[in-house]
C-alpha cells in the first residue's frame, strides 16, 4: 500500500521539496544580504566614530556569510534534486 502511494504521489512530493528548498533559499540569501549591508554599513560609520565593538562587526560578518551560505546550500540542494 505504502509502495502505491510512493508511486502515485513520488512526484508531487519531490515537486514540494524542490519548492521549500528553493524558498527558503530565498529567504536565507535575502536575510543574508540585508545583514551583510547592515555589517558594511556599522564598518563604515565605525571608521568614522572612535570607538571599540570590532567584535560585533566581526561577529555579525560571520552570521551573515553563514546565513548566505545556508540559502546557497539550499539552492544547490534543490538543483541536485532534479
Amino acid at each position: 500500500m505504502a509502495g502505491r502511494l510512493k508511486q502515485i504521489f513520488g512526484g508531487v512530493i519531490r515537486s514540494l521539496h524542490q519548492l521549500w528548498l528553493e524558498v527558503t533559499g530565498s529567504l536565507l540569501v535575502i536575510i543574508g544580504l540585508v545583514m551583510g549591508f547592515h555589517v558594511f554599513r556599522s564598518y563604515r560609520s565605525h571608521i568614522n566614530a572612535d570607538g571599540g565593538g570590532i567584535w560585533q562587526l566581526v561577529a555579525m560578518g560571520l552570521f551573515s556569510a553563514l546565513i548566505l551560505g545556508f540559502g546557497i546550500h539550499s539552492f544547490w540542494k534543490s538543483r541536485n534534486l532534479r
